[in-house]
């Protein structure tokens, strides 16, 4: 729309002296130029009296309504064609009319393909796009796993050689390396528990040895204090027979 406006404008221009001379050498000479366009399918003036000054291509059917002229440049989107009519007003008076009609077929069929283009350019973007994100989910999802399997067997008790591999250095990399040090921290903590079990049961040991001495000294103590009780009870006996 914007090119034939242009053109109504600029030639409607350029071609006020063969209107204002009725001169069709000049009209073909003006707008010959325009031949060079493939989408310009047809190019029509008329002169002051309705006659015309000019044709090339084959106009639509209502262009010869367009004889009486216009007042301002009009332009209409009509049956595959965008056609301007520009008012052409000489400079010593007559006027007449230009129409210059486009054909809309290769700016359609090249919307055509860039629509086209655009959706497969979006549906191959989509295909990408699931592809890297089945992708990397299938990461997350097998690295969460492993954390899980870990985790389950620390949960079960077992926290023996058991490590995260932590291959990525992203927020699943970081989870992987701090659970990696709370194991560490945890396998710390469990030898230093099962140093302090040895140190009490060997003490619990200890003391119940000395317990156990100790009773042993008191049963000899006793047993020796009721030998004494008797060789004294039969000493005192004696000493009455013999009194």
């Amino acid at each position: 729309i914007l090119r034939a406006r242009h053109y109504g404008e600029f030639l409607g221009t350029q071609a006020r002296s063969a209107v204002a001379f009725n001169d069709r050498e000049t009209a073909r000479e003006v707008l010959g130029s325009v031949s060079a366009d493939p989408d310009v399918v047809a190019v029509t003036m008329f002169g002051q009296g309705g006659e015309r000054l000019y044709q090339r291509g084959v106009p639509s059917s209502w262009v010869d309504r367009a004889r009486p002229g216009v007042a301002k440049l009009q332009v209409f989107d009509i049956a595959e064609r965008i056609s301007v009519v520009a008012p052409v007003a000489a400079l010593v008076g007559p006027r007449g009319v230009l129409l210059v009609e486009m054909s809309t077929k290769r700016s359609d069929s090249q919307l055509d393909d860039l629509y086209l283009a655009v959706i497969v350019g979006g549906g191959v973007a989509l295909l990408l796009g699931i592809a890297c994100a089945w992708l990397i989910g299938r990461g997350v999802v097998r690295r969460v796993r492993a954390i899980d399997r870990v985790a389950h067997a620390v949960i079960a008790g077992s926290t023996d050689e058991l490590t995260v591999d932590v291959t990525s250095g992203d927020e699943l990399g970081s989870l992987g390396k701090a659970f990696n040090s709370m194991l560490a921290q945890l396998r710390e903590n469990a030898q230093e528990l099962e140093r302090r079990v040895a140190a009490r049961t060997s003490e619990l040991v200890d003391v119940n040895a000395a317990r156990e001495r100790e009773m042993q000294s008191r049963l000899q103590a006793e047993v020796e204090l009721r030998q004494a009780q008797k060789l004294e009870s039969v000493g005192r006996l004696a000493s009455g027979v013999a009194h």
